[in-house]
C-alpha cells in the first residue's frame, strides 16, 4: 500500500540546530520494505518536505536516523503514518470523475515522454483530499515546470512531482508510485497562477521544485529534457496537436493505466486572443496538459477546460502567449529565479537630456544557474519614437555592467529594462519583441512636483455613488482577516501602497464587498497644470476581477473641470 510518513523535531531540538548538525552528516534513510526504495533526508531536506517523505510502495517502510561521531545529539519522532489500502478490483462505477472524449473512444495510448510528470497534491486535515495532475517541463533558465491554474492554485507544502509514474492498481483509483529519486517536493514560494473564468484564456500556473533529496539533481538534470515554448501561437491551417498528461481511464480501456502518463494526437481547431480550442480526449488528471505542435514540438497552450463532446465541440487550453504568464516567466519567484539584477546606486528618475546617464548593474546567479559575462544588454524605448532598441552595457567587470543612456528630446517618457544571457546562453528576461514590464524615467534635468499623495489626507477628494448597493469607495486602512484559518477578503490588497496606512478601496469589509448595483466613482480636486508643458500622473493601484469582463475600472483623466471625461 502507498505510505508517505510525517516527521516532528523533538520539541526540546530547534530548527537551527537540527541543521547544524545536518551540516555535520546526521541523515534519515526510509526504505520500503516492498520493493526496496530509498529516500535519504537531513534536515534541510526536511525542511523542504515539510517534514514529510516521498510516496513509497508496499504495506511497510523501515526508518533509520543515521549520525556521525560529530553529529552530536539528534533524533527524530514519526510524528504520523498515511496510507491507503488498494481494493481489489475496479466496483464496476464508472462515472467516477468527469471526461471529455472527442469521439466514441478514449484514443490515448501509454507514453513515458519526459518532460511530463505526475503532480500529487494532498489538502485537508481531518478530512484528506487528493488531487492529481500534469505538469511538464519548460525553456526557463532552471527548466522549472507550468501547469493549469486550478492545481497551481491548490500546491502547498505538501505537493508531489513525480516522473515515470508506474502502472495503477486494477481499481484504477489506488496509486504506485515511482522510487523515491524521481519524485520532488515542489517549492511553494516559486508558484504564480491565474484562474481566470472559462473561456478568458487566463488559466495557467508557474513554479520549481526543490533538487531531489536522495540523488541531489534536479528534475531537469535527472531527466535531461524540456519543451521549448513557441514563441507565436500558429494558424489554424490543418495542423495537428499532441497532448501528453495524467487523465483517469474507464473501461475498455485498462483501468490500470488511470492517473500515468499517456498521449494523443487530435485535431487544432480555433485560436482566439489567448484561447486555444482543440479536440484531444482529457479526463480528470490531464488539468495541465501540455498542447504540443505535432510539427514543431514546440508547446502552445495549457490545457484548462473540457467541452468536448462525441458529436462535437472542443477542449480549450490557455495559449503560452498569455501576457500574464509572459509576465511571470521574466519575473520568476523561489527556485525558478535564474539571475539577479541588482542596482546599486539606485534607478534614476530623471535622464539627462544630452545623453551619458549611467545605471550600474550587478548581475548574479541563483538556483544553479550562472549569468554569463558580457552578454548584459540595454532595452529602451522613447515616447518620441523608433520602438524598441537594444544595446549593450559597458562591462566594467565580469557581470557587472554600466548602462549608458543616450540623448532623448526633453520631456521624453524613456522605458527600459536590462537583460542578460545565463551561462546555458538562455537570456533572462525574455521579452525583447513584447517587453511586459519595464522601468521608467523622465529625460529632464528636474521636476516641479504639483502633488504627492499618500492619501492620509484626501482634502478635495469625493465619492460620487450612481444606483450602488455594495462595495462603493472608502478611504481606510484596508481590512484584513487576522484570525488563523480565515480567509482575507475577495480581491483585498494586504496593505497600501506605500506603507503610510491608508488608501482608497472599494467595498472596505471583512465580508464580500465586491462592487455591485451600479458604479462607484473617485473623483480627485482639480490641479492647475497651466504653466507645466509635459505633466504626468503615477499611481499605484489593486484590482482583481473574476469574470473578467463585469465591475471594469475606468480611469479618466478631464481638461476642463470633469465636463469632459476622456483615457489617459
Amino acid at each position: 500500500m502507498p505510505r508517505r510518513h510525517g516527521f516532528d523535531c523533538d520539541s526540546s531540538t530547534p530548527v537551527s540546530a537540527a541543521i547544524s548538525r545536518a551540516a555535520r552528516g546526521a541523515y534519515l534513510r526510509l526504505t520500503s520494505l516492498a520493493d526496496g526504495a530509498v529516500q535519504t533526508m537531513n534536515a534541510t531536506h526536511l525542511a523542504q518536505w515539510n517534514n514529510t517523505s516521498a510516496y513509497f510502495n508496499g504495506d511497510g517502510v523501515r526508518v533509520e536516523l543515521l549520525t556521525t561521531s560529530q553529529s552530536g545529539f539528534c533524533r527524530v519522532a514519526v510524528d504520523e503514518v498515511t496510507f491507503e489500502i488498494p481494493e481489489d478490483s475496479f466496483d464496476g462505477e464508472e462515472d467516477i470523475a468527469p471526461r471529455s472524449y472527442c469521439d466514441t473512444y478514449d484514443n490515448r495510448e501509454l507514453s513515458d515522454d519526459p518532460r511530463v510528470a505526475r503532480i500529487i497534491i494532498t489538502t485537508g486535515t481531518s478530512t484528506v483530499t487528493t488531487t492529481i495532475g500534469t505538469v511538464f517541463m519548460i525553456d526557463d533558465p532552471n527548466h522549472t515546470f507550468l501547469t493549469s491554474g486550478p492545481i497551481a492554485n491548490l500546491i502547498d507544502n505538501d505537493a508531489v512531482v513525480q516522473f515515470h509514474a508506474p502502472l495503477t492498481y486494477p481499481n484504477g483509483s489506488t496509486l504506485n508510485h515511482p522510487p523515491p529519486e524521481d519524485q520532488y517536493i515542489a517549492d511553494f514560494s516559486s508558484k504564480q497562477s491565474a484562474s481566470g473564468a472559462a473561456g478568458t484564456g487566463n488559466n495557467w500556473g508557474y513554479f520549481g521544485a526543490f533538487a531531489n533529496s536522495t540523488t541531489g539533481l534536479t528534475p531537469f538534470q535527472t531527466e535531461g529534457d524540456y519543451f521549448e515554448l513557441a514563441s507565436i501561437i500558429p494558424p489554424v491551417d490543418g495542423r495537428a496537436v499532441r497532448t501528453t498528461g495524467n487523465g483517469f481511464t474507464q473501461p475498455p480501456i485498462f483501468r490500470t493505466w488511470s492517473f500515468v502518463q499517456k498521449s494523443e494526437v487530435g485535431e487544432y481547431t480555433s485560436f482566439t486572443g489567448t484561447r486555444i480550442l482543440f479536440r484531444n480526449d482529457l479526463t480528470n488528471g490531464d488539468s495541465g496538459t501540455p498542447i504540443i505542435d505535432d510539427t514543431t514540438d514546440e508547446v502552445i497552450g495549457i490545457a484548462s477546460e473540457d467541452g468536448c463532446t462525441t458529436t462535437g465541440g472542443a477542449n480549450a487550453a490557455t495559449a503560452i502567449t498569455n501576457a500574464n504568464l509572459r509576465n511571470a516567466l521574466n519575473h520568476p519567484l523561489g527556485v525558478c529565479v535564474a539571475v539577479v539584477f541588482n542596482h546599486p546606486n539606485g534607478l534614476p528618475e530623471l535622464l539627462n537630456p544630452n545623453g551619458g546617464t549611467a545605471i550600474r548593474v550587478e548581475v548574479s546567479g541563483a538556483n544553479g544557474s550562472e549569468p554569463q559575462p558580457g552578454t548584459g544588454q540595454l532595452h529602451y524605448n522613447a515616447n518620441s519614437g523608433g520602438g524598441w532598441i537594444t544595446v549593450p552595457m559597458n562591462q566594467v567587470s565580469p557581470n557587472i555592467y554600466d548602462a549608458v543612456f543616450p540623448a532623448f528630446g526633453c520631456g521624453a517618457f524613456v522605458n527600459y529594462y536590462f537583460s542578460v544571457e545565463t551561462t546555458t546562453g538562455i537570456r533572462m528576461p525574455d521579452q525583447i519583441s513584447n517587453p511586459v514590464n519595464t522601468f521608467l524615467a523622465i529625460s529632464a534635468t528636474t521636476i516641479n512636483v504639483i502633488a504627492n499623495l499618500n492619501f492620509e489626507d484626501v482634502s478635495g477628494w469625493f465619492v460620487d455613488n450612481v444606483s450602488l448597493t455594495t462595495g462603493a469607495w472608502e478611504n481606510g486602512i484596508p481590512v484584513r482577516n487576522t484570525t488563523t484559518g480565515n480567509p482575507p477578503p475577495p480581491g483585498a490588497p494586504a496593505t497600501d501602497f506605500d506603507g503610510s496606512g491608508k488608501c482608497w478601496v472599494t467595498g472596505n469589509v471583512l465580508a464580500n464587498g465586491d462592487v455591485d448595483g451600479n458604479a462607484t466613482r473617485l473623483r480627485s480636486p482639480t490641479y492647475n497644470l497651466a504653466a507645466t508643458s509635459n505633466a504626468y500622473l503615477s499611481y499605484a493601484q489593486w484590482y482583481t476581477n473574476v469574470p473578467a469582463d463585469t465591475d471594469l475600472l475606468t480611469v479618466q483623466i478631464s481638461r476642463n473641470n470633469g465636463i469632459e471625461l476622456q483615457h489617459p
